[in-house]
Formats: structure tokens, sequence, C-alpha cells
């Protein structure tokens, strides 16, 4: 028993030797201008719905939100 004990030792760590953390990876410039064009996109399509909201009162009812929908999707029969 003394004997299987002694195999299972904790590694020893060499704190001289240790890997410094690795730096997280930078974006390619595709995928920042495509984040930044996504962004954009965000932004627009909420301040859209928010004037939208405005003008109909502020309320959010199930017929606005359908427009809502529906002009986010394309197929609006009025733009928001």
């Amino acid at each position: 028993m003394a004997h299987a004990a002694s195999l299972h030792t904790a590694p020893v760590l060499d704190i001289e030797h240790e890997a410094a953390p690795a730096q997280p990876e930078r974006p390619s410039l595709w995928q920042r201008i495509s984040a930044a064009f996504m962004a954009g996109r965000q932004k627009q399509a909420e301040d859209e719905v928010a004037r939208y909201l405005a003008r109909t009162g502020g309320v959010l009812t199930d017929s606005i939100e359908r427009d809502v929908i529906n002009a986010a999707l394309g197929g609006g029969r009025r733009s928001v």
C-alpha cells in the first residue's frame, strides 16, 4: 500500500518557466468590418422601432408588434 501511494505524487511547478497567458486572437479585418456593419444595422432597426412606437402612442399592442415584425422580415404592409 505504501508503494502505491508513492506513485501518485503531485506535479512540481517550475515557476520560472511557466508559460505566459495567451493573448486573445484579434479578429480579422473582415470580421471587424462585418461586426461594425451589423452593429450599425441593429442600431438603425432599434431606432426605427422606437420612432414607430412613438408615433403610435408608445404602447406595444399585438397589431403594432405584428407590423414591426412584418417590416423587419421584409413582408410588411407598410414601412415601420
